[in-house]
């Protein structure tokens, strides 16, 4: 069985699927903006993830309950895995960085520089 899948939809290559080694699970990298928020989700085969990203495209978002066939991070059970609706006061807020905007292109002048013979 092939290690890693690719995942496209409607004729547009949604991301990839490579089995994790250590719990035989797939994690799926995007291809296209579109697909960004399954980016680092973990699947239990690559037709589950071929399930999410269908409901993704058709729906603009994951969806609100888990599909069964997502694995659990690798942590105890009694792990939380998203924050609280409600922080407690006095608690910093959780780091969530900002998203990416490159920066225009300029290119430098072009400069004739006189070379010694």
């Amino acid at each position: 069985m092939p290690d890693a899948y690719v995942i496209q939809i409607g004729g547009r290559t949604a991301g990839i699927v490579a089995r994790d080694g250590r719990d035989c699970s797939f994690n799926f990298f995007a291809a296209s903006q579109m697909f960004n928020a399954m980016e680092g989700q973990r699947f239990e085969d690559p037709a589950a993830a071929e399930k999410t990203a269908r409901y993704l495209a058709k729906h603009g978002s994951l969806p609100r309950k888990p599909d069964v066939a997502l694995v659990a991070s690798a942590g105890p059970p009694d792990v939380v895995l998203t924050p609280p609706l409600n922080p407690e006061p006095n608690q910093p807020a959780p780091f969530r960085p900002e998203p990416f905007s490159p920066e225009p292109f300029t290119p430098a002048p072009w400069r004739r520089q006189a070379r010694v013979v």
